[in-house]
Order: C-alpha cells, then sequence, then structure tokens
C-alpha cells in the first residue's frame, strides 16, 4: 500500500501522507493504479527529480545558449572539429578503399600531428597578435579551401602537405573560439 505523495516536488512525508482521511487515500490508491496500468510507476521516478549532475549539466547548458557570443563560439568550434574529422575519416576511407599501404595512410595523419604540433607551439602567439574574430573567419576560410583541395590533389605527398597546413590552422582557430 502506498503512502505520501509521489507527485514531483513533493516528499514522501508530505502533509497528505500524515492526513488520516479515507478520500485521500482512496486518491492515492487510484493514481497507483492508474501509474501500474500505464507502465510508469510512481516508486520509480525517484520523486521526478534530477540527479544534481544532470541538473548542473542542464543549467551549464542554459548559461552557455543563453549567451549569444558563447553560443555562436561553442557552435563554430564544433562545426570545426567535426569538419575537420570528417574530412580526415573520409580520406582516410577513400585511400583505404583505393588500396593504399596503412603505413602511407599512418604517415599523413603524422603530417598532420607535426603540423598541430608546431601549430600549438605558436598558438598563443598568433591569438595575441591577430584579433580573434579575423582569426576565427580567416581560419575557417583556409580550412575550407584546403579541404576543397585535398579530394583533387595529384599525390600523397600533396595530401600530408594539406594536412601538415591545417594542422597549423587549427590549434590558433581553436584557442581563439574557446580562449
Amino acid at each position: 500500500r502506498m503512502r505520501g505523495d509521489y507527485r514531483p516536488g513533493r516528499r514522501e512525508g508530505s502533509e497528505s501522507a500524515t492526513q488520516s482521511g479515507g478520500a485521500e487515500r482512496s486518491c492515492d490508491s487510484k493514481r497507483a493504479k492508474s501509474a501500474a496500468r500505464s507502465g510508469d510507476s510512481p516508486k520509480s521516478k525517484r520523486s521526478g527529480r534530477l540527479s544534481p549532475a544532470l541538473a548542473e549539466f542542464n543549467e551549464s547548458l542554459r548559461w552557455m545558449w543563453n549567451r549569444t557570443v558563447v553560443r555562436v563560439l561553442l557552435i563554430c568550434a564544433c562545426l570545426l572539429n567535426l569538419g575537420w574529422a570528417g574530412m580526415m575519416m573520409s580520406v582516410t576511407l577513400g585511400l583505404a578503399s583505393r588500396g593504399v599501404a596503412p603505413a602511407l595512410i599512418g604517415l599523413l595523419a603524422t603530417a598532420l600531428g607535426c603540423g598541430a604540433l608546431a601549430g600549438a607551439v605558436v598558438a598563443a602567439k598568433v591569438v595575441a597578435r591577430v584579433p580573434s574574430g579575423v582569426l576565427i573567419v580567416a581560419g575557417f576560410l583556409l580550412c575550407a579551401g584546403v579541404v576543397a583541395l585535398v579530394p583533387f590533389l595529384p599525390g600523397l605527398g600533396w595530401i600530408g602537405a594539406m594536412y601538415a597546413l591545417m594542422g597549423l590552422i587549427i590549434p590558433a582557430v581553436n584557442a581563439a573560439v574557446l580562449g
């Protein structure tokens, strides 16, 4: 037999649980039967509250979404990194389907990594000298140009050079976007 008020925001020991009125008990009983029929047991809802970690996560998302600059920068960072990863994956799969040796595909990733390391070394200086808006727009345009060129390049050496160039660009743009 259920006792108490299991609606969201109410605690188990609320005033309705302490009342001894028969009408209240029959109403609770009807709610429990209705919930049991629908497969939505009041006990399984944990009083309708979110866990503290999930509540904080939701609050942080609301905070970010309510600030236009942060929202735009977040979307830009996601698009840049998603586009970069998508291009890498499609080129890798395309080369593998053409029978290119895995070691050569790995060398392309190495070129990208070397470019990214060099870009990370100079990213702070670039961000300090170039306005963030200019750096973000220029970085996006350069990355878009590189991504557009990759399918038409004649050999793996050229693709490796473009990967290294993208590796140089991405750290500075990420630093400008993410602060």
